[in-house]
């Protein structure tokens, strides 16, 4: 994002008194269910945004708690300095949730399909992961999808009926010889496939998205585990500016995936 920009954003807005109004990313909510009723504590939070041009009459859920009024919505408006000047303004909607959507199995079926998980012993893969950890060159990420049952994850109903299957990224050697190597070590369905990143470098990489949080301390929102669909490191960003995204630039775009609270005007 360059000054000039049009942007926009959605999330908590703070005012307090004798201080800019600032823009919360979602590292600080409103806790007014808390008995001692407490505001946002993100007005000193090197990540706050301040904005302009906001009529605080028409945040909606509008309250306030420590002499502090805050609430939520939609702004538009121009980028410069950390600043966003506030052109429209419109009330806050919570996002659809978005219909689940079934998971992608990368490897082919085996004879006789998958197997139920009421046909599998307790889910364990310590052993296996303990392997590939010994090979950190060798072998990459590792992370579980279900077959044929997107409408049973998260412990739905019919759970004993989904097919939980273990994803595991082969970065070097032949995938017959991982295969047969890893069957031994874990009793449940498993999918052995070809990834790009290895275990030693996504840990290079998520300790090079981690330095964000002292190098720019006012950037990054959270670097959690893995994401998207090719399960790299994540890193959540206030605002993709200049200098966050030099740095992420020297990282390199193919390492991680990327997402960012305050947005392009589309």
């Amino acid at each position: 994002m360059r000054n000039g920009d049009e942007v926009v954003a959605r999330g908590v807005v703070v005012a307090a008194p004798g201080r800019p109004m600032v823009f919360c990313p979602p590292f600080a909510q409103p806790d007014i269910a808390s008995p001692q009723r407490k505001a946002p504590a993100c007005a000193d939070d090197p990540r706050a945004v301040v904005v302009t041009g906001i009529d605080v009459d028409r945040l909606s859920e509008r309250d306030a708690a420590e002499g502090v009024s805050f609430g939520y919505a939609q702004l538009r408006g121009v980028w410069r300095d950390r600043t966003i000047a506030v052109t429209e303004q419109r009330p806050f909607t919570p996002d659809e949730p978005a219909p689940p959507a079934a998971d992608e199995v990368p490897c082919p079926r085996p004879p006789g399909g998958w197997k139920r998980n009421n046909e599998l012993p307790p889910f364990d893969a310590d052993r296996l992961a303990a392997y590939t950890e010994q090979q950190p060159d060798r072998f990459g990420a590792q992370w579980v999808v279900y077959a044929d049952a997107e409408q049973e994850r998260d412990g739905g109903p019919d759970w004993p009926a989904a097919k939980q299957i273990l994803v595991v990224g082969v970065v070097e050697g032949d995938l017959d010889d991982a295969r047969r190597d890893l069957a031994p070590l874990y009793d449940g369905n498993l999918c052995v496939t070809r990834t790009e990143q290895s275990i030693t470098r996504r840990k290079q990489v998520t300790r090079e998205l981690e330095a964000l949080w002292t190098s720019h301390p006012e950037a990054v929102v959270a670097t959690a585990g893995l994401g998207g669909p090719r399960n790299l490191p994540a890193v959540d960003l206030v605002v993709m500016d200049q200098p966050t995204h030099d740095v992420l630039a020297g990282i390199g775009w193919e390492q991680f995936e990327v997402s960012a609270v305050i947005q392009p005007a589309r």
